[in-house]
């Protein structure tokens, strides 16, 4: 079966808005998940893992977007001061995302991912 953008807005509501999230940006984010997941390996949990991979790239894009807009998007505390002294934080975004599970861990969409994945045979090799 081929995810679909309205597959993904029915199982997360945050992106039921057509508006805000166009099926071409949809379909293009299931697009690229769908090629980081091997299908005869996932096999029934291919397509929500495409889902959920696909949430977490929308995610990241949005929270990039913002935080290149001047806003800090939802990256976090990312520098205290107080009087003359300053400390600063990097934020794990969209820069740090190459599908590490560091990058997964920082939206919902993400963690459903890696819970799915965690159900997926890992593939051996035999080595003579």
């Amino acid at each position: 079966m081929s995810v679909t953008p309205q597959n993904l807005r029915d199982r997360w509501p945050a992106f039921a808005d057509a508006s805000a999230w166009p099926d071409v940006v949809v379909q293009l984010a299931l697009t690229d998940a769908a090629l980081e997941l091997e299908e005869d390996v996932w096999c029934l949990r291919f397509d929500p893992g495409t889902i959920a991979l696909a949430a977490h790239m929308l995610e990241l894009g949005a929270r990039t977007s913002a935080a290149g807009a001047g806003n800090a998007g939802q990256g976090g505390v990312q520098m205290i001061k107080t009087g003359d002294e300053q400390i600063a934080f990097a934020a794990v975004g969209a820069a740090t995302a190459k599908g590490d599970e560091v990058s997964l861990r920082t939206t919902p969409y993400g963690l459903e991912f890696l819970r799915i994945q965690a159900m997926v045979p890992r593939p051996f090799f035999v080595v003579i």
